[in-house]
C-alpha cells in the first residue's frame, strides 16, 4: 500500500485506530502524500496523524443521546412535530404520524404542511395557518383549542402547546407542537354544564338555594332561588363569600355552625346543620344545610324549611 502510493504519487486520507505506547487504542485521522527528489521522481512519502479519539467519543455520546430522544419522542402517546419556517415537517413522533396523518413517520419528515392540508377541511386548516403566523410574528408560545379531523377520519377537540425554535445563530428556525386529545374532557364538561343547569332550575323552582365553596380561592358560587329566599339579587347575592355566610347566620347560631364546619374542614365527611340565615330586609330564614366535604371542595345544597319561620329584627 504504501509502495503503491509513492509509486502513484498521490495522496489519501484516512481514519485508524492505532495502538499507542501507553497500552490503549486511540482513533486517529491519516494523511499520507507522496514526495519527489529534484528529478521529480518518487522517493519516500510524508504523514500526519491527529488524533480525534475523544471526537469520536464525543460523536458516540451524542449519536446515543440522539437515540435516546429518539425513542422518548416516540414513547410520548400525544402528538408531536417540529416544522420549519418553509412549513416542512423536520420530526415528528410515531403518535403524529399514525394517528394524525395516518402515515409512516418517515413519509411525514420531509413534507410539507401545503401539502397535508389538502387531507382536512378547509376551515380547519385556515384555523392552523392563523395561529401559524400568529406565532411566527410574536414568536414565544401559545396555547389553543381546536377540531383535528384524525387519520380514522374522527374529528376530535385538541389543545396545542406550541411554540418557536432558534438555530445555532439565535436566529428562529421553525416551531415544535404537541397535542393533547381532550375530547373527553370536552364532552364530560358539557354533561355536566347540562346537570348543572338541569340542577339549577330544579333548585330554582323548588325554592332551594345552593352553593359550592371552594377552599382554595375561598369562593362560593351560589345558585338556585336566591331572590325569592334572601331579597337579594342574584349579582349582588354571589358576592358572599365564606367570612359573609358565616356573618349571615344569625349570632346564636353561628358559633355552631362554625365549629361543626371546622371539624369538616379537618375529618371530611357530612355536615348537617340548622341555623338562621339573614335576608337583606333584616329578617331571617330557618336553613337545614347539608354538605358533603371532599378533600378541598364540598358542595352544599340549603334549603328552606317546609314551614317558614321569620324572624325580624334580631
Amino acid at each position: 500500500m504504501d509502495v503503491a502510493l509513492i509509486q502513484s504519487e498521490g495522496n489519501e486520507t484516512f481514519e485508524m485506530e492505532f495502538p499507542c505506547t501507553d497500552g490503549t487504542k486511540k482513533n486517529f485521522i491519516v494523511s499520507r502524500a507522496a514526495f519527489g527528489d529534484e528529478g521529480g521522481k518518487s522517493v519516500g512519502m510524508v504523514g500526519v496523524m491527529l488524533d480525534i479519539t475523544q471526537l469520536k467519543q464525543a460523536e458516540k455520546t451524542l449519536m446515543n443521546t440522539v437515540s435516546f430522544l429518539e425513542t422518548l419522542l416516540d414513547s410520548v402517546p400525544s402528538p408531536v412535530f417540529q416544522r420549519d419556517l418553509n412549513a416542512t415537517y423536520v420530526n415528528c413522533n410515531e403518535s403524529f404520524a399514525s394517528q394524525i396523518m395516518g402515515l409512516p413517520k418517515e413519509m411525514v419528515i420531509g413534507g410539507s404542511f401545503q401539502e397535508f392540508q389538502k387531507r382536512i377541511p378547509k376551515e380547519l386548516a385556515e384555523i392552523y395557518l392563523k395561529h401559524d403566523m400568529e406565532l411566527t410574528e410574536k414568536k414565544g408560545s401559545q396555547y389553543y383549542e381546536t377540531k383535528v379531523v384524525c387519520a380514522d377520519g374522527v374529528q376530535r377537540d385538541f389543545l396545542f402547546h406550541k411554540a418557536t425554535y432558534e438555530d445555532g445563530s439565535g436566529e428562529m428556525a421553525g416551531f415544535v407542537g404537541v397535542m393533547l386529545d381532550i375530547t373527553q374532557r370536552k364532552a364530560a364538561e358539557k354533561t355536566f354544564r347540562k346537570s348543572e343547569e338541569r340542577y339549577r332550575i330544579a333548585a330554582e323552582q323548588t325554592g332551594q338555594l345552593v352553593y359550592d365553596y371552594d377552599v382554595e380561592s375561598g369562593k362560593i358560587d351560589w345558585a338556585g332561588a336566591i331572590s325569592q329566599i334572601t331579597g337579594y339579587s342574584p349579582e349582588k347575592f354571589k358576592q358572599v363569600n365564606l367570612e359573609g355566610w358565616i356573618a349571615n347566620i344569625h349570632p346564636e347560631d353561628r358559633k355552631k355552625a362554625w365549629e361543626a364546619h371546622e371539624i369538616c374542614m379537618k375529618n371530611e365527611g357530612r355536615y348537617l346543620e340548622e341555623y338562621r340565615f339573614g335576608k337583606k330586609d333584616g329578617s331571617y330564614f330557618h336553613a337545614e344545610d347539608s354538605s358533603i366535604y371532599l378533600l378541598q371542595y364540598f358542595t352544599n345544597w340549603i334549603r328552606k324549611s317546609s314551614i317558614p319561620i321569620t324572624i325580624s329584627n334580631i
